[in-house]
């Protein structure tokens, strides 16, 4: 598949993880770990949508510093509210 479709696909995981995300936030009864790991693989899908797009691959890592690092490193300009997004690398699986 071309790294165009492989981008979208990943695109569109992350939205679905956003999706659950906002979805999952509205319940108090949901825990924050449940949360946070949507919140993860959320971003992590979208940095590697854009790696992906960039630069035709990405790296397999839950490690969302690792994929800002790579992003910035390829000439991404990320947006500095997505350093925030850093301790939910806690969240990722393992």
């Amino acid at each position: 598949m071309p790294p165009d479709g492989r981008a979208a696909i990943l695109l569109a995981k992350a939205n679905e993880d956003a999706i659950a995300l906002r979805v999952l936030a509205a319940e108090a009864a949901v825990a924050d770990a449940i949360i946070g790991f949507h919140a993860q693989q959320a971003v992590e899908k979208a940095l590697k949508a854009v790696l992906v797009a960039r630069v035709g691959d990405a790296p397999r890592t839950h490690d969302i510093v690792t994929l800002l690092d790579l992003a910035r490193a390829s000439g991404v300009d990320v947006p500095d509210w997505l350093a925030s997004t850093e301790p939910l690398v806690r969240y990722a699986v393992v």
